[in-house]
């Protein structure tokens, strides 16, 4: 008996071996399953994607599982878990559920409490987060307390009441940042460099500076012109955010006041002189800059992974700037989103689009496993400058910087007067990974 109970463990062993094995090489699984559980029946839809290839992406898709879920009443949900995961099937195990007049929310439980989830709620409409809803539904709220009672937390549920820290003329929301983030915010003659430990303010010039277009984070440089009289430039100045150290990058000729820069590749930086048509490549290792197109010669523009000729006078007049958002689909036209943000790869990824409603801008999700799902992750009065960065959108609303991010909700970070009267390219970020 002994001896047979041995060679169904090592059976069992071999085949969950061989199991992970086989998604190992073929980069996943999709199966599909029923769970009869208290809060009901449902159809479960689970794949597994490992370490997919994107195409035109420099790196493989981040492993990760994909749910639709379905149960008896046409109730349907779509969800994703992002992370360093190994493809065990039937991960999903149970589901808590509860219905409040006319919204369903449900919270999904994985194995070996591996939730990186808020609970999810959905109208006829389409489906949210908890965060959305917070302190609007007592029903709701008190399901969520019973989860935490079961030792279930989420970041968004936690009521945390954050009280700005004074620096200079800033204030910083010291509690909402995290260890690796390094924001810059522009402060006219130069900036201040903001983290979790520190705050300084970092002077580049005696007289201010409003026009700040050519202004870039590069890697752990911020990339600032030395304006001059007038507001021209001969001198380019690389600020590490992480050393403060000033490395000057020095040319023989003028750029004007009226330029912007284009954006980065491959450690070039690439900015346009609108007043002289002329577009300059800027080698920030070798610290060089070079002449890459003028009147006569096409410039260069680069669009999802490839390089193109444009004529100077139609990077001018459109104002174009280095795209790398990879195909739209024509099925999200129908959304009438003004703005769509295409991230990550095709299977770890999202669309996150930008729709005016009712006087306000709702930021929605749509994962590209399923395009039909818009998940709204938080409603705005007014945004500008907006920047996806590292699983994080950053944006500014009045007088306030704000950031979304799943395992935080939505939180301001830093409060500045000046935002209220220029909102263009006045910040940066840097993750320090």
């Amino acid at each position: 008996m002994k001896k047979m109970f041995g060679i169904t463990v090592v059976l069992f062993i071999l085949y969950t071996l061989s199991q992970i094995i086989y998604s190992y090489i073929v980069g996943g699984f999709n199966i599909s399953y029923i769970l009869d559980l208290e809060s009901g029946s449902y159809n479960v839809i689970e794949t597994f994607n490992f370490r997919y290839k994107t195409e035109k992406l420099n790196r493989r898709d981040i492993s990760n599982y994909y749910y639709q879920i379905k149960n008896n009443d046409d109730m349907f949900f779509s969800f994703k878990l992002v992370g360093d995961y190994k493809g065990s099937k039937r991960f999903l195990i149970d589901i808590e559920k509860i219905n409040n007049h006319d919204m369903v929310c449900i919270y999904p439980i994985f194995k070996d409490h591996n939730n990186q989830l808020d609970v999810i709620c959905k109208t006829d409409a389409h489906q949210f987060n908890y965060l959305n809803i917070k302190g609007q539904y007592l029903e709701i709220d008190r399901f969520v307390e019973a989860l935490q009672q079961k030792g279930y937390n989420h970041f968004s549920w936690e009521n945390k009441i954050t009280t700005p820290k004074k620096y200079s003329k800033i204030e910083i929301y010291e509690n909402n940042l995290f260890d690796n983030q390094h924001i810059v915010v522009w402060n006219y003659k130069g900036f201040y460099n903001i983290s979790k430990d520190s705050a300084k303010n970092v002077q580049l010039f005696t007289k201010d500076q409003y026009n700040n277009d050519i202004a870039m984070m590069v890697d752990s440089f911020y990339v600032v012109p030395e304006y001059l009289e007038g507001g021209f430039f001969q001198k380019i100045i690389m600020a590490n955010v992480l050393t403060s150290a000033l490395t000057p990058i020095e040319f023989n000729f003028s750029i004007s006041p009226d330029s912007f820069s284009q954006g980065v590749v491959n450690g070039y930086l690439y900015m346009v002189d609108k007043r002289e048509y002329k577009q300059y490549e800027v080698n920030l290792n070798n610290r060089t800059i070079s002449l890459v197109g003028d009147k006569n010669k096409p410039a260069r523009h680069f669009k999802n992974g490839r390089w193109f000729e444009k004529s100077i006078y139609d990077i001018i007049n459109n104002h174009l700037m280095f795209i790398n958002n990879n195909y739209i689909p024509e099925e999200l036209l129908e959304y009438n989103a003004y703005r769509i943000d295409n991230v990550m790869g095709d299977t770890d990824g999202y669309y996150y689009l930008y729709i005016k409603e009712n006087d306000k801008t709702s930021v929605y999700r749509i994962d590209k496993q399923n395009k039909d799902v818009l998940t709204l992750l938080f409603e705005t009065s007014n945004l500008s400058d907006v920047r996806y960065i590292e699983d994080s959108i950053y944006f500014i609303e009045n007088d306030i910087l704000y950031i979304y991010r799943d395992n935080l909700g939505l939180r301001p970070l830093i409060k500045y007067n000046e935002f209220l009267f220029n909102q263009t390219n006045m910040y940066d970020v840097f993750i320090n990974n």
